[in-house]
């Protein structure tokens, strides 16, 4: 959501974001809404496993390559090698399978429930994860909060919900509950290089709807979800409304039920070739 500029991309530059709801939780296992954690920008902290176009249609993140059993209740992937903590530790098969694991047992609000097919969890190689499944629905779920991958010393010794420690270009500078996050870019070594195009990126959660409006016309925002208060854009030449690929957790994750198939969100035009988030990166490469 913001103003229509132009220009190259500034390194060392800062994206603002909004929401009308910030998350209460770092911890993409424990969260209470997917929805909102994903919009909070965190998406750009911890890689995932699969993401979802905008067309439906599941991308490897991490997964390369995937393969089901003939009876479709297992599936194997093959995870890329060449992801790194940025301590060195890499992110390989026994990663994956502590944080599916965790996901699938921890008692939460909603990854546990979404988390039951997957029965068992299996490392078969360096780098090559089997999952054994009670009903043929994964691996949608794993574009959602689910397939966010921690460092598992995070997981066994710190707490996930106020501290971070991701493979993906950024790590958190500050965080209140609900309200704020920052963002910076500090993975010198990271794996995508169409991604953290610029220094830091910051997200706010404005819940008044007369302050949201104010914040985006009065260009003090870059970056957010559609809000139809009054139409927004409704004679702001400088605003534009674009349609880009819903995050994940806008998917549907069984097939008898059918994916929403509209996210709009405001957007300037430098923002959309910054190329910030996972969901949003595609559309910005697409658009440039």
């Amino acid at each position: 959501m913001g103003p229509k500029r132009s220009g190259e991309i500034d390194p060392n530059g800062t994206i603002n974001v909004a929401n009308v709801a910030g998350t209460p939780t770092l911890d993409p296992h424990a969260t209470t809404s997917e929805i909102v954690w994903m919009l909070c920008t965190m998406p750009l902290v911890y890689d995932q496993l699969f993401s979802v176009d905008q067309d439906g249609k599941l991308e490897g993140r991490l997964a390369e390559n995937w393969t089901y059993s003939k009876d479709g209740l297992g599936l194997n992937f093959t995870l890329r090698d060449d992801v790194v903590f940025r301590e060195g530790t890499r992110l390989d098969a026994a990663v994956v399978k502590t944080n599916l694991d965790r996901a699938r047992t921890l008692d939460t609000p909603v990854v546990k429930k979404r988390m039951e097919p997957v029965t068992a969890v299996e490392v078969v190689g360096p780098y090559e994860v089997r999952l054994t499944l009670a009903t043929p629905t994964i691996p949608y779920v794993l574009a959602e909060c689910s397939g966010f991958i921690m460092h598992p010393d995070l997981i066994a010794n710190g707490d996930p919900a106020i501290e971070t420690n991701g493979s993906d270009a950024y790590s958190v500078a500050s965080f209140t509950p609900r309200e704020r996050l920052e963002l910076v870019r500090d993975h010198d070594n990271y794996w995508d290089p169409d991604a953290a195009r610029v220094e830091t990126v910051t997200f706010q959660a404005i819940s008044d709807k007369q302050s949201y409006v104010n914040a985006v016309v009065g260009e003090q925002v870059d970056l957010g979800n559609y809000q139809s208060y009054g139409d927004v854009a409704k004679g702001q030449d400088h605003l534009q409304v674009v349609q880009v690929p819903p995050a994940p957790a806008f998917k549907s994750c069984s097939t008898r039920r059918s994916p929403r198939s509209t996210n709009w969100r405001f957007v300037r035009q430098s923002t959309m070739r910054s190329t910030v988030c996972r969901s949003w990166r595609r559309s910005c490469r697409d658009r440039r």
